[in-house]
């Protein structure tokens, strides 16, 4: 909510002459950068505890195996979601560099979670 309020108040910001729509679309680039670095942290942590998520499907009790394929599903859905608040903002940013990293580094996390969650759940079915 804190990084999101600057850009819903950019969005409010006046665009009637080309001084004011300039002024507006700096202010929004600003504020869309801000406001995909949260969503980027969220990702990157569940990125990594899928990482473990798949490792207790390999070598936990067959008590826990449930409880991995619950949290992998889980995992899955916040890491889509904030790939998506991500992915919303990039538009608006206008430092191609960090929009570039920022997607790469979403691009590997999206294609490698889906190995991963692939990989747990195979795991999980095999003992339920």
């Amino acid at each position: 909510a804190v990084v999101f309020a600057p850009l819903a108040m950019a969005y409010k910001l006046p665009s009637t002459t080309e001084a004011e729509r300039e002024a507006k679309a700096e202010e929004l680039a600003l504020a869309a950068r801000d406001a995909a670095l949260v969503p980027m942290e969220i990702a990157e942590k569940t990125f990594a505890a899928m990482e473990i998520t798949k490792r207790i499907s390999e070598i936990g009790t067959r008590l826990a195996i449930s409880d991995a394929g619950c949290a992998m599903h889980f995992l899955k859905a916040a890491l889509w979601s904030a790939r998506y608040n991500v992915l919303i903002n990039l538009p608006l940013v206008n430092d191609e560099r960090f929009s570039k990293m920022t997607n790469d580094k979403l691009n590997y996390w999206f294609e490698e979670a889906n190995k991963l969650f692939s990989e747990t759940i195979e795991n999980v079915e095999k003992y339920l």
